[in-house]
C-alpha cells in the first residue's frame, strides 16, 4: 500500500497488502480510517450509512439484527480516552483541591514570617527603598518559591506517566499512541506555579510595605504584630483549608467506597 511509520495501529505487522471483503465472508473485519480534516462526524456517517446498510443485506441475518439499522462515527480518542474522561476530570478537580490546599498553607507561612521581617523592612525603608522595590522583592521571593515546588512537581509527573504507561495493557492504545507530558500540561503547571505565587505573596507584600504599618513600628520600636487584617486572612485560610480537605476526603471515601462496591457485585457466574 505504501510507506507506513515504524510503529502503527496495535499490530505493527511488517507488511500491509489490500483485503478483498466477499458478500460471503463471515469474517469479522476492524477497520481503522484516517479522516480528512474539516470533515464533521455527520458527513462520514451519512457517507457510510447507505454502504453499511447494503453490506448488511448481502451478510447473514445472525450477523447484524434485524430493525433499524445505522451507522455511527467513533474516532479512536473517544473510543479509548472517552470511557476514562469522566474519572480524569474528577482526578483533575481533586488534584486541583489540593493545589489551593497547599497555596492556602503556604500563604499563611508568609503571613506569619511577614511578622518576624518587619525589622528588615523598615531597615531597608531607612537605606532608601520604595514601597514598590520592596513589593517587587518579596513578590520576587514568592514567584521563586512557586517555581522550586514545580521544578519537582513536573519531574515527578514524568517519571508517573512513565510508569503508568508501563502498566497500562498493550492492546489498549495504538502503538504510535504517545502517552507523555505534552507542552500545553508543561505551560498549565509553570502558569499555576507563577500564579500562585503572585496571588498569595501579594498580601503579605501589600502589608508589610505600608507606610503606615512602617510609622507605626518606627514609633514603638518592636514588632506590631500582624494586624487585625492579617489575622483575618490567616483565619479565612485555616478555614478554608479545612474545608477543602473535608471535601477531598469525603470525595475520596465516596470514590473507593463505590470501588468495594464494584468489586462484590455478583456477575452471575464464577
Amino acid at each position: 500500500i505504501g510507506v507506513l511509520p515504524q510503529r502503527f495501529t496495535w499490530s505493527d505487522a511488517d507488511l500491509y497488502t489490500p483485503m478483498e471483503i466477499r458478500p460471503a465472508d463471515t469474517d469479522l473485519v476492524n477497520v481503522l480510517y484516517r479522516i480528512r480534516q474539516r470533515v464533521s462526524e455527520h458527513q462520514i456517517a451519512a457517507e457510510f450509512e447507505p454502504l453499511f446498510a447494503q453490506f448488511r443485506y448481502q451478510m447473514p441475518r445472525w450477523l447484524y439484527p434485524a430493525g433499524p439499522f445505522h451507522a455511527g462515527f467513533v474516532n479512536i480518542r473517544n473510543a479509548v480516552v472517552g470511557k476514562f474522561e469522566n474519572t480524569l476530570l474528577a482526578l483533575f478537580a481533586a488534584v486541583t483541591v489540593l493545589l489551593l490546599i497547599a497555596c492556602s498553607n503556604v500563604a499563611n507561612i508568609l503571613l506569619a514570617r511577614a511578622s518576624a521581617r518587619e525589622a528588615e523592612v523598615e531597615l531597608r525603608v531607612a537605606l532608601g527603598a520604595s514601597r514598590g522595590r520592596l513589593i517587587r522583592q518579596m513578590l520576587t521571593e514568592s514567584v521563586v518559591l512557586g517555581m522550586a515546588g514545580c521544578a519537582p512537581g513536573v519531574l515527578l509527573a514524568r517519571l508517573a506517566t512513565r510508569a503508568a504507561v508501563t502498566l497500562l495493557p498493550p492492546s489498549l492504545f495504538p502503538h504510535e499512541a504517545s502517552i507523555t507530558m505534552n507542552w500545553q500540561v508543561l505551560w498549565f503547571a509553570i502558569a499555576a506555579s507563577l500564579l500562585t505565587g503572585l496571588a498569595f505573596g501579594l498580601f503579605p507584600a501589600l502589608q508589610l510595605s505600608n507606610r503606615e504599618h512602617l510609622e507605626a513600628f518606627r514609633a514603638t520600636g518592636k514588632g506590631s504584630g500582624l494586624g487585625r487584617s492579617r489575622y483575618r486572612v490567616q483565619h479565612l485560610l485555616i478555614v478554608a483549608e479545612i474545608s477543602l480537605s473535608f471535601t477531598l476526603l469525603a470525595a475520596t471515601a465516596m470514590a473507593v467506597h463505590a470501588l468495594v462496591a464494584f468489586q462484590r457485585v455478583s456477575l452471575g457466574y464464577d
